[in-house]
């Protein structure tokens, strides 16, 4: 036997062949829609996102075509939270990116309080929320609402009628940079009345205070929160918070959804970034 030049060999083969350490896993992005939408606003934007690697799912939420009154913030958080547990305990440990657009911010907010890395981690758990990301979307600080942001009068644009409320000229309000006719038909088609009680319940949980990392993609366009209004919202955050705009209306998901996806592709890199920093 050639002894020595079986051991050269073993070393060989075991220098050639390290132990691989598998890649983590990319965070599950959980897509909150805003008022009076369901999942569908976000149709166009997932497969963008499944084609930059990244699985998503859409909330539904309690209070969009709700005929209870009584239906409000608690619920829909409920719903949000539901969702991210779901993927959070999904076979893999993925992280979890929450994302909400308008009203949906609301809804996020109230959605992750104890899911954060670190209180999972004190749980025992490998995985958690890393990231909570407003698409053009109300951030308003606890104890706060909806109602208290607009004043004496209400937008104009807001039909309240028996507790419940819908909105007035939505193609304008929404979809005003959206090109294709038939898509601004079928969305505006699909928008349901809500109960009004979620505009006046109040915010319960700020994420940007209480060591989330969070970001803001802005709409530059947007005739539903106006870009001084974000912008202030947004001014909030920490300083190292993702920041992005979009020359887009309020629905950039609808107008955009290569660039929306882009958009929250970058926001998940950073908030991975974070965690590992």
């Amino acid at each position: 036997m050639h002894l020595p030049r079986l051991l050269l060999a073993a070393a060989a083969t075991t220098m050639a062949s390290p132990t691989a350490v598998p890649p983590a896993p990319r965070p599950a992005v959980v897509l909150t829609p805003g008022a009076w939408h369901g999942p569908w606003a976000f149709d166009l934007v997932r497969p963008e996102l499944s084609a930059l690697g990244l699985s998503s799912s859409a909330v539904t939420l309690p209070t969009v075509g709700a005929t209870d009154p009584q239906v409000g913030v608690v619920e829909d958080a409920a719903a949000a939270r539901a969702e991210v547990l779901s993927q959070l305990d999904a076979p893999g440990e993925r992280d979890v990116v929450l994302v909400g657009h308008s009203y949906g911010g609301i809804v996020i907010s109230n959605a992750v309080e104890g899911l954060s890395l670190a209180d999972r981690r004190a749980a025992g758990k490998k995985n958690g929320v890393i990231g909570v990301l407003y698409l053009t979307a109300f951030a308003i600080p606890p104890g706060t609402s909806l109602r208290d942001g607009t004043g004496a009068t209400l937008p104009e644009w807001w039909n309240v009628t028996g507790g419940f409320f819908s909105p007035i000229n939505p193609a304008h309000i929404f979809y005003n940079d959206v090109t294709d006719p038939a898509l601004v038909a079928s969305s505006v088609a699909q928008l349901k009345p809500m109960p009004f009680r979620m505009v006046t319940d109040k915010t319960g949980f700020a994420p940007w205070d209480s060591g989330f990392n969070v970001g803001y993609i802005h709409a530059a366009l947007d005739n539903a929160i106006a870009p001084e209004v974000q912008n202030a919202m947004a001014s909030a955050f920490p300083a190292d918070s993702y920041v992005a705009t979009l020359n887009a209306s309020h629905s950039p998901f609808l107008s955009q959804p290569k660039n929306t996806a882009d958009k929250i592709n970058e926001a998940v890199l950073h908030f991975v970034s974070k965690k590992t920093a």
